[in-house]
């Protein structure tokens, strides 16, 4: 077998070990076995999920040869979820699979619980009446992706009552540099250098941090103890700065990086509001024996803030240019400081810590402690909100008045359910019937958007064009929109980068998407 860090090296990269560990960890259910539904799996076998189990009743037909890699002409007539299941197993050895050929509304009927039991729920090509009933049995713990090809739309939705993200591996942090207010470890290593004593090449290779924190010292020394605020003061401070440069010295590109960071160095770090909602839920502020780890150390990392005006060291220190050893030891404060924060949030944490309550990890902890600033918790709306559509009147409303928007394709696809509920067909699926299709169409859009309360026209080009889709899952369509409902599926189950919230269509023949929070 092929190593695993051979194997998965660039996804590590992205989620790292506790990631892939959760990958790993993770049982998926998949309703349809479709080329949607194999073109989802392919994304997720393929980088390690744990098992999976594709629920269907369907048999492989000769239209599955147009559109599913995961099928071929000799299994005609065979059970489709069998097929599949054993064509993508043989992706990734490491990854279990297994099938169960029924009905999926037979299963809500007789079993409801079974789709409880799995780490995570996809939902393929179900119309919205199935979708609701499914989502009402695992909206309060297990996350539902719903997944839609129809034609050359595409539609994700994700239904969950709450998804906590403790890496949001945002693009635009700051390091947390502690300049304006040192920790005493860190004030006394920047003490420590006489910078009138170093020779040329020490002097160039002093830690800008360094520079900074003596540049401050100095600064508030002749500016009754206040930091540098105003953007007048802050060029005051670069020019503070390059006075102590070496006259003689033609390059010093630890000070240019000192002078280049100055805006970095001194920003206040604030509660992001995302982390501010955490502390002010009430879930943060109590503990008992239901109380999940999440919540145990959401409470810790507030406590710790209250008393200390901060939030726990993450301990990452930036490249600087410095001697490997005066580098090394303002990565060792960094580390030390963090570990120290680290331990006193463990503490907290048992202190309050239920008896009957499994001991918290302490690697979870190190986890959430240096990704304290971007924790959040995202409260979903459930579909049973959605299904009503006078609940979503003013998204619609709002959006209907963007030409550009791609609101339209959400409400025909609803439509088209009404139209198959009344029908047991979708429209355009027979050519002979494209005209009265469009007819009948036309009216569910109309009495749609009537129980929304929404007296927007609809322009009846987007009904012809839906028409003309037939319902058809093409490939193409297939590929892109199960990748992203895969990526998605990746994000909710290890916790890291921020899903979708909480429906996204996509426009294949304009190469259009938008997301909506329905």
């Amino acid at each position: 077998k092929m190593a695993k860090a051979t194997r998965y090296d660039r996804q590590l990269r992205l989620w790292g070990d506790h990631g892939q560990s959760d990958l790993e960890a993770a049982s998926i259910c998949v309703i349809g076995s479709s080329g949607l539904a194999t073109e989802l799996l392919k994304n997720l076998v393929l980088p390690g999920i744990g098992s999976f189990t594709i629920v269907d009743d369907a048999k492989v037909s000769e239209t599955d040869l147009t559109n599913n890699f995961f099928v071929s002409k000799e299994f005609l007539g065979q059970p489709r979820a069998k097929v599949a299941t054993q064509l993508l197993c043989e992706l990734n050895e490491n990854v279990k699979g297994d099938f169960v050929e029924e009905n999926v509304a037979t299963l809500l009927d007789t079993n409801p619980t079974f789709f409880t039991g799995f780490t995570l729920v996809v939902a393929t090509q179900m119309p919205f009446d199935l979708l609701a009933r499914l989502a009402a049995v695992t909206w309060t713990h297990t996350p539902l992706v719903a997944v839609r090809v129809y034609g050359m739309i595409g539609a994700v939705r994700i239904a969950v009552k709450e998804h906590y993200v403790h890496e949001a591996h945002p693009d635009d942090s700051l390091p947390d540099l502690r300049a304006l207010h040192p920790f005493p470890s860190l004030a006394a290593l920047a003490a420590e250098y006489n910078l009138e004593t170093l020779t040329d090449i020490e002097h160039a290779h002093v830690p800008y941090l360094v520079l900074i924190l003596q540049a401050l010292a100095q600064w508030r020394e002749t500016h009754e103890g206040r930091n540098p605020t105003t953007r007048a003061e802050k060029d005051g401070f670069r020019q503070h700065l390059q006075a102590m440069r070496r006259a003689h010295m033609q390059s010093e590109e630890n000070f240019d990086e000192a002078i280049k960071a100055v805006n970095v160095a001194l920003v206040t770090h604030e509660l992001a509001g995302p982390l501010q909602a955490i502390f002010a839920d009430e879930r943060a502020h109590i503990s008992d024996a239901k109380t999940t780890p999440f919540w145990l150390v959401a409470r810790a990392l507030r406590v710790f803030h209250e008393t200390h005006g901060s939030l726990p060291l993450s301990g990452v220190v930036p490249d600087m240019t410095a001697d490997s050893a005066s580098y090394a030891r303002v990565h060792g404060v960094f580390a030390d400081k963090a570990r120290a924060d680290q331990a006193e949030i463990a503490a907290s944490v048992a202190r309050v810590q239920a008896d009957t309550t499994a001991p918290v990890p302490d690697e979870f902890i190190k986890l959430l402690c240096k990704n304290a600033p971007w924790l959040q918790l995202l409260a979903y709306t459930s579909l049973s909100v959605e299904e009503n559509v006078a609940e979503i009147r003013a998204t619609i409303e709002t959006n209907l008045e963007n030409p550009e928007s791609l609101i339209v394709w959400y409400l025909l696809l609803r439509a088209a359910d009404r139209f198959y509920r009344a029908k047991r067909t979708y429209p355009g699926q027979y050519d002979r019937q494209l005209e009265e299709d469009f007819v009948d169409l036309k009216s569910e859009v109309a009495a749609l958007l009537a129980d929304a309360g929404v007296a927007a026209p609809f322009n009846d080009e987007y009904i012809q064009e839906f028409c003309r889709f037939g319902a058809s899952e093409l490939h193409s369509m297939a590929s892109i929109i199960g990748g992203i409902a895969a990526q998605e599926t990746i994000k909710l189950v290890t916790h890291q980068y921020v899903p979708l919230d909480n429906t996204l269509v996509f426009n294949g023949a304009a190469a259009a998407m938008e997301s909506f929070r329905l």
